[in-house]
């Protein structure tokens, strides 16, 4: 859906942990997205996400936006400074590897005000979606750098 979206000029930075995983999607579950790691806007960077937000706050081009669709997403169990994603300083790191104005785009299970309070404490503008309606469901967090934001 992303990719309908955006002009012919973008690219898409896909981080992906297992490299059976990107082989699947470009396999048997190719039809599943469309085929879109065959998109050449697309390219495939096997690792750790985490490593790849490093980067890009590091000297590597910034992004426009970060979006992170892991497995449970923030929750309340998840360690304020020390978590790998969604912890003060991973937060920290995802402010630097995008450009202002850019998007932190995080899917969760369950809404997380003490992750949107550490967002925003690094100087995102937040914004909390929760489609649907009725039991556990989808939790939508976009959080904007805003200029003069960072590390408070």
């Amino acid at each position: 859906a992303v990719l309908d979206t955006l002009p012919a000029e973008s690219r898409v930075t896909v981080a992906e942990l297992y490299p059976k995983v990107a082989q699947w999607c470009r396999g048997p579950l190719a039809a599943l997205s469309g085929a879109a790691l065959e998109d050449p806007r697309v390219s495939v960077r096997l690792g750790d996400v985490a490593d790849r937000i490093r980067e890009a706050g590091h000297g590597s081009p910034r992004y426009h936006a970060i979006v992170l669709d892991l497995f449970e997403g923030p929750h309340g169990g998840t360690h304020p400074v020390r978590d790998p994603f969604y912890g003060r300083h991973a937060l920290e790191r995802s402010w630097r590897a995008l450009e202002p104005g850019g998007v932190l785009g995080v899917w969760g299970e369950t809404p997380d005000q003490r992750f949107e309070r550490r967002l925003r404490d690094q100087g995102f503008a937040v914004e909390s979606h929760r489609p649907g309606r009725g039991g556990l469901r989808h939790w939508i967090v976009l959080a904007r750098r805003v200029a003069g934001g960072g590390t408070r």
